[in-house]
């Protein structure tokens, strides 16, 4: 048995394996999980498990005007939907911004872009949700965990984009 011929040529090309998913589908699902796990981790261990997400589903079905503090499957359910919609366009930006940076060194600057306003739109609702008093979500930890997910993700499949 004899060994196929290899050829060497001098352009690598780098190897990424199949995804399941479209990557930023991926990636958002990831960032998604991991917030909800730091937040499942953190309730369960303070003794109510869907407590924050619960909290953020009265807000966002009650507004300001919410005074729930206890949990609330349904309106933890929905907050969910929506975190994971919100994580999911988060992954394509994140990948469009990374494929787009890998490709032109030009635009390196677009995944920091990127990055910055999301940490400062998760800053705000920070604000608005200490502002209502029902919990201290801390969501900057959550959301921190997540971008990391993501970023770490990204840069995994897009290792150029991060390369001088």
């Amino acid at each position: 048995m004899s060994k196929p011929a290899t050829t060497h040529d001098s352009r690598r090309v780098p190897t990424r394996s199949t995804l399941v998913l479209p990557e930023w589908l991926e990636a958002g699902l990831l960032g998604g999980l991991a917030v909800a796990a730091v937040f499942f981790v953190r309730d369960s261990w303070l003794g109510e498990p869907l407590h924050t997400a619960s909290v953020l589903g009265t807000l966002l079905l009650d507004g300001a005007a919410a005074r729930q503090t206890t949990s609330a499957p349904g309106a933890a359910a929905i907050y969910n939907a929506v975190h994971f919609a919100i994580w999911v366009v988060l992954g394509l930006l994140g990948a469009q911004a990374a494929r787009r940076a890998e490709d032109d060194t030009s635009l390196r600057w677009m995944p920091v872009a990127l990055l910055v306003v999301v940490v400062l739109g998760l800053a705000g609702l920070d604000a608005i949700v200490r502002e209502t008093e029902l919990t201290r979500a801390y969501l900057w930890l959550g959301g921190a965990t997540g971008l990391i997910v993501v970023a770490g993700f990204l840069g995994w499949r897009h290792p150029a984009t991060f390369r001088r």
